[in-house]
């Protein structure tokens, strides 16, 4: 019976669980992004760009001598620009350029005129088919590392270091010793819980890429904190779509589960 008015109170929300103050749950959330951003950048810097421009490089080539060839109508310098070789025009070059074949402009005048042959170049080459192709080639190898890159890191601090962590903690909840629980009674959670905790986020790291690129490592985490914000249990996307919550160590209900026993009817 008094498990069964324990559970009563839980669900209702009128137990002695303290709620998890707003605070705290947003620091658990930002340590383990911050580790989540150290594997990745970690893990993107030193194999996925090898990886990215060893599987990519006809279409680099192709990209280069797209852009070499536009530039060379314009008479535009160019040169390599970015992590994968790949040609921008240079704006150092063309600014000393100007510069020197017309010295009564000022520096902002050259740097007008530098954004508006930015500006053409990119227009040219948005209308050229090859160069479309090539850069489609790219961006698919791109993100497929990028995602393989985001999944790694994912996959250990999510879904493996709680796995293995007797009260289903991640490095956050470790810290600040919270423990995650189902989100209608506050027991501990089963394991297979990680599952769908890991792939909700995965696929918030992953659409968000795709949708702001690298402003994702600032949007996604704003997005979580008005959801953190708004929810009452203090949830954060992936919590309230798995159906569960972080909640103090000493707030977990360990009591066994109330057995349920059928009585038949004559």
């Amino acid at each position: 019976m008094n498990n069964s008015s324990q559970d009563v109170q839980l669900f209702y929300g009128i137990s002695k669980v303290k709620k998890i103050t707003l605070g705290k749950r947003v620091l658990i959330y930002f340590v383990d992004f911050f580790f989540f951003l150290i594997l990745y950048f970690a893990i993107f810097y030193s194999a996925g760009v090898r990886i990215i421009s060893a599987v990519s490089q006809e279409a680099i080539s192709g990209l280069n001598s797209q852009i070499a060839l536009a530039c060379q109508d314009f008479d535009y310098p160019y040169g390599p620009g970015s992590d994968f070789g790949i040609f921008e025009l240079k704006e150092d070059e063309f600014i000393d350029d100007l510069q020197t074949a017309q010295p009564e402009l000022s520096e902002q005048d050259c740097y007008d005129l530098f954004f508006e042959a930015d500006n053409k170049l990119s227009s040219s080459l948005s209308t050229n088919t090859q160069y479309i192709k090539f850069y489609s080639e790219f961006h698919r190898n791109y993100l497929l590392t990028d995602a393989a890159c985001m999944l790694v890191p994912n996959l250990i601090l999510i879904f493996l270091i709680p796995l293995y962590n007797r009260e289903n903690r991640t490095l956050g909840m470790m810290i600040f010793k919270t423990t995650l629980t189902d989100s209608k009674d506050c027991r501990q959670t089963s394991k297979y819980k990680h599952i769908p905790r890991f792939v909700i986020f995965f696929l918030e790291l992953f659409i968000t890429k795709v949708v702001f690129n690298y402003y994702s490592f600032i949007t996604l985490p704003l997005m979580e904190l008005v959801v953190m914000i708004s929810t009452p249990k203090r949830q954060t996307i992936y919590d309230a779509l798995s159906f569960t919550r972080v909640v103090n160590s000493e707030s977990v209900d360990r009591s066994p589960r109330q057995e349920e026993y059928h009585i038949p009817t004559k």
